[in-house]
């Protein structure tokens, strides 16, 4: 409950926001600051008052990377060579080989909650380095754990935010929320997510969509 801000006093709950925020920075995800990219222009694009100006604004930075050559890969992919950005750091060769060899043996109900997730590591084994502790894909993770059946349950979910996002339309927050969302979705194509073990990641993820939840269900009630 405190991760919502329920039992703290005025305002501080916010500063739960800021440790989170300076820890995913100080943390060079690629991914998680591809997300932050595509959050950010998509909220200038979804801006409701003073659109043109937005718009007009990104093409502006996006013209000046171009005519400056500011390698913005170099900044994205923090220390990262061409080979694990094409594999993903190495992501990608683990979910080709659990889909392969794992998921066909129990596709319907999964490996148990938890107990999919380490599916991971035995591709390690296989393989014989160490790369994943866990699936690392939102997806992967509601697959392997719970099967079709926790696929759904994930789908569902997504399908209840595209409903909540349509309530708060004509909010002018809207542009944060629509932003926020596909950069979440983004996000937890490549990270720990809601569907895996409790982490970074997941407390993250889970504060922007009790936050979604929340203002849709004021707006409703006004």
């Amino acid at each position: 409950m405190i991760f919502v801000g329920w039992g703290i006093a005025k305002g501080l709950w916010r500063w739960i926001y800021y440790v989170l925020i300076a820890a995913v920075i100080l943390a060079t995800s690629a991914a998680s600051y591809l997300s932050l990219l595509v959050g950010v222009g998509l909220t200038l694009i979804f801006v409701k008052k003073n659109k043109l100006i937005s718009i007009l604004g990104l093409m502006f930075v996006l013209i000046a990377a171009t005519l400056w050559n500011i390698d913005v890969e170099k900044y994205v992919f923090w220390g990262k060579t061409d080979q694990q950005i094409q594999s993903a750091t190495g992501r990608i060769p683990v979910w080709q080989w659990v889909l392969e060899e794992k998921v066909s043996e129990r596709p319907l109900l999964g490996f148990g909650y938890g107990t999919g997730e380490l599916l991971a590591r035995l591709y390690n084994i296989h393989a014989g380095r160490l790369r994943m502790m866990h699936m690392h894909n939102v997806v992967m993770s509601s697959l392997t754990n719970l099967g079709l059946l926790g696929l759904m349950l994930f789908l569902m979910m997504l399908t209840e935010m595209v409903m909540r996002l349509w309530m708060i339309r004509r909010l002018p927050v809207f542009n944060l929320f629509a932003a926020g969302t596909v950069a979440m979705l983004l996000n937890s194509l490549s990270m720990s997510s809601i569907t895996a073990f409790l982490s970074l990641g997941w407390i993250c993820h889970m504060l922007f969509i009790m936050t979604l939840f929340t203002t849709a269900k004021f707006t409703k009630r006004s």
